[in-house]
């Protein structure tokens, strides 16, 4: 799957599990500046993406906040003077039982997603939201504490997704 965002989580240790108490530890992936832009096809074959750091050991958002996930997912991120561009590999033990419905833009329906969050102000309080889900239906959104999450704010951006074998 591959979407316009940024991402923060690397670490080769693989942090504890936060609780409610402990917050989860800070962690940075190192971007990637590159010349050329990749070919936005949810296939992560060219060489920048293979040069790219990778971050893995997330935690879930949903269904169960915090939990390390299940299957791994592994995230690249490049970057060009036009976009930002973030790479996802996102490991299944079998393709029949990845959700992907096919649903109206900004309504994530019954499917797994990834998204991208940018706190652009650096105030933990305002930013957007990029996500992508399996059937590659986007949903964008503005996060303010005066609105919260925003779904009417519409960004123009591009994503693919791709389903390949199992693991």
């Amino acid at each position: 799957m591959l979407c316009a965002g940024l991402v923060q989580g690397q670490d080769n240790q693989g942090p504890p599990v936060p609780n409610a108490a402990t917050p989860a530890p800070k962690r940075q992936l190192q971007a990637v500046r590159i010349s050329t832009p990749p070919k936005l096809d949810g296939v992560l074959d060219e060489a920048v993406w293979q040069a790219a750091p990778i971050a893995t050991k997330f935690y879930e958002l949903e269904p169960t906040p915090g939990r390390l996930e299940k299957h791994p997912t592994e995230v690249r991120v490049l970057y060009d003077d036009n976009a930002i561009y973030v790479g996802a590999i996102m490991h299944d033990a079998a393709q029949d039982s990845i959700l992907r419905e096919l649903s109206n833009r900004d309504n994530i329906g019954n499917s797994d997603w990834f998204g991208v969050f940018f706190d652009t102000y650096n105030d933990h309080l305002n930013g957007y939201e990029f996500i992508v889900t399996s059937g590659g239906v986007q949903v964008d959104l503005r996060q303010s504490p005066a609105n919260g999450e925003d779904g009417s704010w519409n960004a123009v951006w591009d994503s693919r997704t791709a389903l390949h074998g199992t693991d």
